[in-house]
């Protein structure tokens, strides 16, 4: 190993210590966490004549003699930094490098961490950034943590899973001091904590100590296959060696036994593999897809909907039920196969799972649709009739006419109608309703209300949900963007009393299960007023934010699509069990933390998504929706 003498050392430390100092901006003021962060990446900052050994020996100094400001304000401006290095810590460093080449000893990594070791472990300042986080679900015998995203930049650590169990084969990846869980510890508890070298050994340990503890997870401790006890904590200690983990031993971790497995996309980074998600545990929380333009939404909603429908799960001893699937496609991508995914399933099984229902063809299912479309086409709300006036005519209206209507009908009772609603003599009224629709006549009846008649769909539907189906409701179809609320209303409306008739027939949980997704959700359950266009709009928002409260136990599980995460009913957002988020606009950033914590959302990569809630077995892990044909064999794979 390379051995420097003396003159050229100091030569070379001066040289690196005059560049650090121009690194600082002597107006601004820096946190611990950003003076580490600069510090750490010196390397890449300086070009290749200077030693890597110089350079991290001169890091770990300058890291381990930070000023003692930093401490006690929590940050200090930048003047003070450069003051510090240009004064006492210049000689530190430069006796530190004198004193190696004196007793003719070697400048390597191994020696500057023998020799910082002791001071850095006790300098706990560096607590209020910690290198990593445990992982949720770590257990004693595995227990696996994230390299934040502070040190994301670091090349030796990039995108690391660690492991303090070492597998076969793996080599140590070095120490870390400062490991916690993801927890609300307040932050007073996290507050930097500095030791100084003179403190006694009882000190010391209490910090020691203290900084392996703080977190709100329990873990069992498992001893001669027994548990002895609970422990609060991340349980290792301060300075415990940790190990790379193993793509294997990451699968294995997350990939628990699922009683209904489903697999939909992969893990992307350093770690790829494919997860296992149990079926029932999706279908007992609603699914919110959330991401900017472009962001991949629909491409990983027919992954995530596809891998599911027309499985088979058991609700009881012996019934067993086909999982169903009503899709609202407001662009009419699903219906037209824009990713390949039903394509793709065609090949591998040889059926196409999906019912294509035109939005321009769904209007007349019951008599009460069919007064209501009258009333629109005919515009009778524009005579000058009075809200509570019409109310009462479609009331009397109801019981005359059925299903199997036509114009003459309508010619014939509204007259009558009229003068149920008003008292006295309403000749002006009749006259005005009579001419009005001679003007008219029956040519807009025949071309625009009696082919919407379809009395039979909802059977249809309820048929096809029970056999597993895909159902797709192209409502690209619609050109008038005020009648697409309507149409979801409708089916909506008829799919929520189907699902409260069956559970209340048989008080059974997930007797009817069925996937709802809803694409450019926002359209259907605003959260802001200047959303809510077109007809039946407010019904459909009140319906949704109901059957995201209620319909849960009746295997209901909703799929809300959008790209705003403000633009949707808040209490659709309270009743989410499974976010999957892509790149979000910054306008929604606090909203976006405020429902799944602290993270840098805006950063986000385009098409890859990250998972969190309770329904994933992987949080947090960004993930990409496996492609048609791997998707395809996985569903034939797994049944």
């Amino acid at each position: 190993m390379k051995k420097y003498r003396h003159v050229l050392v100091q030569d070379e430390v001066e040289l690196i210590v005059d560049k650090i100092l121009r690194i600082f901006d002597a107006r601004k003021y820096y946190k611990f966490f950003e003076l580490r962060k600069i510090i750490k990446n010196l390397r890449f900052r300086f070009s290749e004549k200077f030693s890597a050994v110089s350079i991290k020996g001169i890091s770990k100094l300058i890291l381990s003699n930070a000023p003692h400001e930093m401490f006690v304000k929590n940050k200090v401006i930048g003047q003070v930094i450069i003051d510090h290095l240009d004064g006492e810590l210049r000689e530190k460093i430069l006796e530190k490098f004198a004193g190696c080449v004196k007793n003719e000893e070697v400048i390597s990594d191994e020696n500057l961490k023998e020799r910082d070791k002791n001071n850095e472990v006790l300098t706990i300042a560096s607590r209020t950034a910690p290198i990593a986080r445990v992982i949720p679900g770590s257990n004693t015998k595995v227990i696996k943590c994230r390299i934040t995203e502070l040190y994301q930049q670091i090349k030796d650590i990039n995108g690391k899973y660690i492991t303090f169990t070492p597998f076969e084969g793996v080599k140590a990846l070095g120490q870390i001091r400062n490991i916690y869980t993801v927890n609300d510890t307040p932050n007073y508890i996290l507050a930097p904590t500095m030791i100084s070298n003179d403190a006694n050994e009882t000190d010391k340990q209490t910090i020691i100590d203290l900084d392996s503890r703080i977190a709100d997870v329990y873990i069992k401790k498992i001893m001669d296959g027994k548990t002895k006890k609970n422990e609060l904590g991340n349980a290792p200690p301060t300075a415990t060696d940790i190990y790379l983990a193993t793509e294997k031993e990451m699968e294995e971790f997350f990939n628990y036994s699922a009683t209904h497995p489903v697999s939909f996309l992969k893990t992307i980074g350093h770690l790829s593999f494919i997860p296992q998600f149990d079926l029932l545990r999706m279908l007992r929380r609603h699914i919110y897809v959330l991401g900017i333009t472009d962001a991949g939404k629909g491409y990983f909603t027919n992954a995530l909907l596809l891998s599911c429908v027309g499985r088979t799960i058991k609700v009881a001893q012996n019934p067993s039920r086909k999982i169903g699937c009503v899709y609202f496609d407001f662009t009419g991508q699903f219906a037209n196969d824009s990713y390949g995914y039903f394509d793709a399933w065609i090949k591998e099984s040889g059926e196409d799972p999906r019912v294509i229902i035109y939005g321009d063809e769904i209007g007349v299912q019951t008599p009460d649709d069919l007064i209501e479309i009258f009333f629109r086409k005919y515009r009778i709300l524009d005579l000058g009739f009075a809200s509570q006036k019409i109310d009462g005519m479609r009331r009397y209206l109801l019981t005359r006419i059925t299903i199997d209507s036509n114009f003459s009908e309508f010619q014939r009772e509204l007259p009558c109608a009229i003068r149920n609603v008003y008292s006295g003599s309403p000749t002006n009224h009749i006259n005005r309703i009579e001419a009005h629709l001679d003007a008219l006549g029956p040519s807009l009846w025949n071309e625009e209300i009696e082919p919407l008649k379809s009395p039979a769909l909802f059977n249809e539907i309820d048929s096809h949900l029970r056999e597993g189906k895909f159902i797709i409701v192209d409502l690209s179809r619609i050109q008038e963007r005020e009648y697409k609320p309507g149409v979801v209303y409708r089916i909506l409306q008829f799919l929520d009393e189907l699902l409260k008739e069956n559970f209340s027939r048989t008080q059974r949980e997930l007797d009817y299960p069925v996937f709802v997704g809803i694409d450019e959700a926002h359209n259907f359950a605003p959260g802001t007023s200047n959303l809510r266009r077109g007809y039946y709009i407010n019904e459909c928002n009140e319906l949704i934010a109901r059957m995201c409260a209620e319909d849960r136990k009746t295997g209901l599980c909703m799929v809300i699509i959008t790209q705003r995460l403000a633009w949707t009913n808040r209490d659709v957002r309270a009743n989410i069990g499974l976010w999957c988020t892509s790149k979000i606009n910054s306008v929604d950033e606090d909203q976006a933390k405020k429902c799944m914590g602290n993270h840098d959302f805006t950063n986000y990569r385009y098409k890859t998504f990250h998972l969190f809630g309770d329904s994933s077995p992987i949080p947090t892990f960004p993930t990409k929706a496996l492609n048609p044909t791997v998707l395809a064999k996985f569903k034939r794979k797994e049944g």
